[in-house]
């Protein structure tokens, strides 16, 4: 902690206390801004002793986003099923070579914006970043 804490009834947490975060869910987003990460403080070390603070907590400080690994193998087979499907329809459609060739780049397009569209985002707190814990019930200190 950063911080020292004092309650209402003056018992206090003092700056430096280990806090003990767990990683409850992370959350892609299509966009960086819209990738979270979730945080649950799994323990408060009290005289070398875990305490239980049952907590909301606010990520009050910038997060990293990072792009997950596209899986190519994936985006290609988005572009040629669109092209194999658009050929099929532009075959049936015009049952002549130039509208095959035409529906096969039409599909091969739709596919491509399709694996383009797939792209994820993680959320990461950077070293050093912030968060703001707000408890849920009172906790004890002294056992």
């Amino acid at each position: 902690m950063a911080v020292a804490v004092v309650g209402e009834n003056g018992a206090a947490i003092p700056a430096g206390t280990v806090v003990v975060l767990e990683v409850a869910d992370v959350i892609p987003g299509d966009k960086p801004e819209n990738a979270r990460v979730v945080l649950r403080i799994r323990s408060v070390l009290v005289n070398d002793r875990p305490v239980s603070v049952p907590s909301d907590i606010a990520v009050t400080s910038e997060l990293e986003r990072h792009q997950v690994p596209r899986d190519r193998g994936a985006d290609r087979r988005k572009v040629v099923g669109g092209a194999v499907a658009g050929a099929v329809i532009g075959q049936i459609m015009g049952k002549n070579t130039k509208s095959t060739v035409t529906g096969a780049v039409a599909g091969a397009a739709a596919g491509a914006v399709a694996a383009a569209g797939s792209r994820q985002f993680d959320a990461c707190l950077p070293a050093g970043g912030s968060l703001r814990a707000t408890t849920t019930q009172p906790v004890a200190l002294a056992g």
